[in-house]
């Protein structure tokens, strides 16, 4: 008794640790999106603002990756002058499902994840999580010049579109991975993670296509 495979192996759930480290990589990337999850002050965006307790600080220094145990960056008093302080947060991004226990509310956090995987189809139906995590005290943001009063949680939402919504890979990554191609899906929807923390989650929802085959074996 036993199976016949033809000398092919399959390739399902081949790539799924492939896909998150690239997205987490795109996030790290991006340094408009880590401005809003590491400066917590009114204007993430500008060189110069204030955090909530008023001190103003000098945003130049934005970290390499946010994936990592402590993210460390230096603290600015003086114009272009590097201090030789430094901020330091919790890790802010996590290549794994939501985990209370990493939510300190201390800052913003955001976990990227499978969700399903669509083995019935050629062409697969494939969705990722992001989870977006924000304490509400660091809700409200501004930028410069405008009357709306803004949501980090927002911004960030936005950027995340600006990432994932409807884009494929670049030649090298398709080489790689096949030609994947990425879209917003769902209904994100904002609530508060428990009675007792006052801290927004928002998910939101990432379909890929990817064509499920079995490969030869060498």
């Amino acid at each position: 008794m036993g199976i016949k495979r033809n000398g092919t192996t399959s390739t399902l759930f081949a790539k799924i640790d492939e896909i998150i480290t690239l997205m987490v990589n795109e996030i790290n990337g991006d340094e408009i999106i880590k401005r809003y999850l590491t400066f917590l002050t009114t204007q993430p965006m500008e060189n110069k603002s204030i955090d909530k307790n008023g001190t103003v600080l000098y945003q130049y220094d934005v970290p390499s990756r946010l994936d990592v145990p402590s993210v460390k960056y230096r603290v600015v008093k003086t114009p272009r002058v590097w201090a030789t302080d430094y901020r330091t947060s919790e890790q802010i991004l996590y290549p794994s499902p939501y985990n209370a226990d990493k939510v300190t509310g201390n800052y913003p956090v955001l976990f990227v994840h499978n969700y399903s995987y669509d083995c019935n189809n050629i062409i697969g139906s494939n969705v990722y999580m992001i989870d977006i995590l924000i304490p509400s005290e660091y809700l409200n943001v501004n930028s410069v010049g405008s009357p709306i009063i803004e949501s980090r949680l927002h911004k960030i939402m936005g950027r995340i579109a600006y990432l994932f919504d409807k884009v494929s890979l670049d030649d090298e990554s398709r080489e790689y991975l096949g030609d994947i191609e990425f879209k917003i899906v769902g209904k994100p929807t904002e609530e508060k993670i428990n009675k007792t923390n006052d801290i927004t989650i928002t998910t939101i929802a990432i379909e890929t296509k990817l064509i499920n085959c079995r490969s030869t074996n060498r």
